[in-house]
């Protein structure tokens, strides 16, 4: 599963279909916190086809560690990663984010 949106680069790059994938995450129980790091490839078959995610100012989250952000750290660790599949709940998770919350879930 992963995530797909439309992205317009401002440089003459748009996708209508970026497929965003969680690719690790980091539970610290004693702490209540998740880290999450994303890959965002230009589409599905781009993934698929074993080339490489993209490298821009834009998904700068990309290949790097997303801390849970909100008032209630240890609420949203709760709602979101005390039971279920570790990988979907943070998909689930990140579409609470600004940058996410446009996004689809996708197999």
């Amino acid at each position: 599963m992963g995530l797909t949106k439309r992205i317009d680069f401002l440089n003459g790059v748009v996708t209508e279909s970026a497929y965003i994938v969680v690719s690790n995450i980091t539970i610290d129980w004693d702490n209540k916190t998740a880290n999450i790091n994303v890959k965002t490839y230009l589409d599905k078959a781009t993934k698929e086809a074993g080339l490489q995610p993209m490298q821009t100012d834009y998904l700068h989250i990309s290949d790097s560690v997303l801390p849970m952000q909100t008032e209630a750290p240890e609420l949203n660790f709760t709602t979101y990663f005390s039971d279920g599949n570790t990988k979907v709940n943070a998909e689930t998770y990140l579409l609470t984010l600004d940058k996410y919350k446009d996004c689809t879930i996708v197999e």
